[in-house]
């Protein structure tokens, strides 16, 4: 099994741009990945809310 969330800061035409990249995994595991992925679309937002909280100074200094 393997699931995991890749995330980077790209230089754009429009500025700076975060990507978020998941992978996850079939398999014999818990849940099928299509189980798996949906609870990870489910929790994305508040992950990305959680981003932009803890990183607000970060991205204060980036976006200015």
């Amino acid at each position: 099994m393997r699931d995991e969330v890749l995330a980077e800061w790209k230089d754009t035409d429009e500025g700076p741009a975060l990507h978020v990249y998941g992978h996850v995994s079939g398999g014999f595991v818990f849940g099928s990945a299509l189980f798996r992925y949906e609870i990870f679309q489910d929790e994305l937002p508040l992950v990305l809310e959680a981003l932009r909280y803890g990183d607000s100074s970060f991205l204060a200094a980036l976006l200015s």
